[in-house]
């Protein structure tokens, strides 16, 4: 049996409270329900108290407790990784992400129109079939 249509699901993990805000209203814009956390102990909790059936997880790979948070929500589902990069970022990630969008290094309307294209772009091609590589910057 297959599942009905929805909107996709989005977790979106990050320390930064005003840009988990912003991506999560780009995310929203391109047709996704978003559900915005701060650390992993509270997305895991989110996701259980709420049984999210969740469809993309947008992380920072930096924060502490990301490779197992992936690990758990991943046990009944296979949810697609998007990591976000930092531009000066040098290390490599501990993490396997189908995609990646690098941070932003400014706030605008013309930022904004941009990742909005990307996400768009990013959400359909999830849905589809599993992506390769996407960058958006």
């Amino acid at each position: 049996m297959t599942e009905p249509l929805r909107a996709p699901v989005v977790l979106i993990v990050d320390e930064d409270l005003g840009f988990v805000w912003w991506l999560g209203q780009i995310f929203s814009q391109a047709g996704c329900q978003v559900v915005p956390t701060l650390n992993s102990e509270q997305t895991l909790s989110f996701a259980r108290d709420l049984n999210l059936k969740v469809d993309i997880i947008v992380v920072n790979p930096e924060l502490a407790g990301i490779p197992d948070m992936i690990r758990a929500l991943s046990a009944s589902r296979s949810p697609k990784i998007v990591a976000i990069r930092n531009h000066d970022a040098s290390t490599r990630s501990a993490i396997k992400a189908d995609a990646t969008l690098e941070r932003p290094s400014g706030w605008g309307p013309v930022s904004e129109k941009e990742w909005l294209g990307c996400v768009r772009g990013l959400v359909k091609d999830m849905r589809v079939t599993s992506i390769e590589r996407a960058a958006c910057s």
